[in-house]
């Protein structure tokens, strides 16, 4: 069984102003249930208006997460060959099925204001899956929706998954991109439940070595621009500051910032 993780009733987040910014923290590599607990003070500070919109970015050890509503049986292995290869699993306060998330994945984590956007969450992941798109054509990848299923596919096989979480109108968890990770450990589940489809990378496709770190910049470029427009239509929101999420001092410090009280 997975391990479950749940957060609690929080206030709704007050209505997003034109000056605040969208803000990029790097947390770096970051254990999948850290990376939550994380989201949810940022998620916090957001509904209280500490913190304006947030892009967190993560790169998590092997990890199996699924969703609310997801089903055990698309994880293929059993707890102990889990434990021999050091792979936890853990069901989440999300949409979607069970996805793996690892090294050469780039995982995104916006915290936004939902109604600042004007969308609905459907909308909404319709909105993600566009960035990623975008950024993907930035290297020369095709890519694309299905209809009638979440996440962004090359031909037939997935090359990102979608699954988010809208609480009082702010936005937690996000999308994982495949750029280079093992493609070995989907063996182990159906992804996102998707029986009968494959998985893909940008490695595979683009038939060279190529890391996070190298397409980061690409889809930084495609989010900001679409995670930070006003209500109305109002205009995009100045970009905000760059920050890294590096060593326990430094964190601490990023997670006091979220809880300071307004002057």
């Amino acid at each position: 069984m997975a391990a479950t993780m749940t957060a609690s009733p929080e206030q709704r987040t007050p209505p997003l102003r034109r000056e605040e910014q969208l803000d990029v923290v790097h947390l770096g590599r970051i254990d999948f249930q850290e990376a939550w607990l994380v989201q949810q003070r940022f998620a916090e500070a957001r509904r209280a208006g500490r913190r304006g919109d947030t892009l967190l970015l993560a790169d998590h050890p092997p990890t199996l997460c699924t969703g609310v509503l997801g089903q055990d049986e698309h994880v293929l292995i059993t707890s102990s060959q889990r434990h021999a290869l050091g792979l936890p699993y853990y069901r989440v306060d999300r949409g979607g099925d069970v996805m793996y998330v690892g090294p050469g994945h780039l995982v995104a984590y916006p915290i936004v204001s939902l109604p600042g956007l004007d969308l609905d969450p459907i909308g909404y992941l319709r909105l993600l899956e566009q960035v990623l798109i975008d950024a993907l054509a930035d290297f020369g990848i095709e890519a694309h929706r299905i209809r009638g299923l979440t996440g962004v596919w090359v031909g037939e096989d997935k090359i990102a998954g979608v699954a988010v979480k809208v609480a009082r109108g702010v936005t937690t968890h996000g999308f994982n991109l495949n750029v280079s990770p093992d493609l070995a450990m989907y063996r182990h589940i159906v992804t996102c439940g998707n029986h009968g489809r494959g998985v893909t990378s940008m490695e595979r496709l683009l038939g060279r070595r190529i890391g996070p770190e190298e397409v980061e910049a690409a889809v930084i470029a495609q989010a900001r621009p679409a995670l930070a427009v006003s209500a109305g239509g109002a205009g995009p929101y100045s970009v905000g500051t760059s920050e890294a999420w590096s060593g326990p001092g430094r964190r601490q410090a990023l997670l006091e910032r979220t809880e300071e009280e307004e002057a």
